[in-house]
């Protein structure tokens, strides 16, 4: 009977799992993606420079500014995976305990289907989700340049250096 809960919870780990090295794993590949230049070609050729240019002149300043829109765009999916992570990882202590109890054997073999999930590449879902925050400042960055160039161009490559390689992706192919 206890390998029916120990079956169960192994499933419940590998989800738990599954959320914790997703959320790990979402600050570097957004930092990637948005320092590849690359990867932001490709980024907008799959969304199309047509499509980014006409919604990009709707965009304007909702949290006061577009410098404020990009550090808000770029923070809220990571602060999401914050506290993804620590649920989940909350969630497995949880798990590896009651699996302990029923038999510490069965606590070992689901720490390491835990950390064998660890092994897996970043998950679609989080390079979607990445991708259309980096949609949302790629149409901010657009906007803010045809507005006010040297305060956009300031921002980008002065203030905030990890946009720079956005910021002149966007500028030459849009």
């Amino acid at each position: 009977m206890s390998w029916i809960f120990e079956i169960i919870i192994g499933f419940a780990i590998l989800i738990a799992a599954n959320f914790f090295w997703s959320a790990i794993r979402a600050v570097p590949f957004q930092r990637k993606l948005i320092q590849s230049s690359d990867e932001i070609k490709k980024l907008i050729a799959f969304i199309g420079e047509d499509k980014l240019k006409s919604e990009g002149k709707t965009v304007e300043p909702a949290f006061g500014s577009y410098s404020n829109n990009i550090i808000i765009l770029l923070s809220v999916g990571i602060r999401t995976m914050d506290k993804v992570r620590n649920i989940s990882v909350f969630a497995t202590i949880v798990l590896l305990i009651v699996s302990f109890a029923i038999n510490p054997w069965f606590a070992l073999i689901n720490f390491a289907l835990f950390m064998l999930i660890g092994l897996m590449d970043v998950h679609s879902y989080i390079k979607n989700s990445m991708a259309s925050d980096i949609e949302s400042v790629i149409l901010n960055i657009y906007k803010w340049n045809k507005v006010d160039h040297s305060a956009c161009m300031y921002f980008c490559t002065e203030e905030k250096p990890y946009l720079r390689v956005l910021y002149q992706a966007v500028t030459e192919l849009l």
